[in-house]
């Protein structure tokens, strides 16, 4: 049997705005939350599933396709928030406003992975919002004071030049991360 991995597409943080994001976290310390690693900072644009060896070179393929018709762009993370939103708060996220070229890309990515035969959940194009999950919060350990503690205006930016194929190994300790392959954006 062929090993599963499950793998999704992102944007990769580079350092200087890896480094400002933990600054905030730091900020949490008293909070009942599991803050993310530096090294799992990222904007998720596309999840697969588990997919095996094959469908991960055709993934890549797909993703290939559709950066060689973008350059590199810029992100603006604008607040922190509770999130998800319109539900009960499990998570605190770094989020940006409504990005143009994140969109197209996103939305590129997504039909060119559909016409490789992934399949992909029904969502309707829109103006994407970037976030980024900077914290979880300990199941119903929620409390109406973590807002105030977690919520701010925030301006963090930062350039986009590559695109990343990633699997997500689940464990007892949380998520960890492992680019499979880092595709420039010309």
């Amino acid at each position: 049997m062929m090993k599963k991995r499950r793998v999704f597409i992102a944007v990769n943080l580079p350092d200087r705005a890896k480094k400002r994001l933990i600054k905030i976290q730091s900020g949490w310390a008293g909070l009942p939350v599991r803050l993310t690693g530096r090294e799992n900072l990222h904007v998720t644009l596309v999840f697969l599933g588990d997919i095996d060896d094959e469908g991960l070179l055709e993934a890549i393929a797909a993703v290939r396709e559709v950066a060689a018709g973008f350059g590199s762009f810029s992100i603006k993370l604008n607040r922190v928030c509770l999130a998800p939103p319109r539900r009960p708060p499990r998570m605190i996220w770094a989020k940006g406003g409504k990005c143009q070229k994140l969109s197209e890309l996103k939305e590129g990515l997504r039909k060119n992975l559909f016409n490789f035969g992934f399949r992909q959940r029904n969502e309707t194009p829109m103006m994407f919002e970037p976030h980024i999950t900077l914290a979880r919060m300990r199941q119903n350990h929620w409390i109406k004071e973590m807002g105030q503690e977690a919520e701010k205006d925030i301006s963090i930016s930062f350039s986009v030049e590559s695109i990343e194929v990633m699997e997500s190994v689940l464990s007892r300790k949380g998520p960890e991360y492992f680019v499979l392959e880092s595709i420039s954006l010309e």
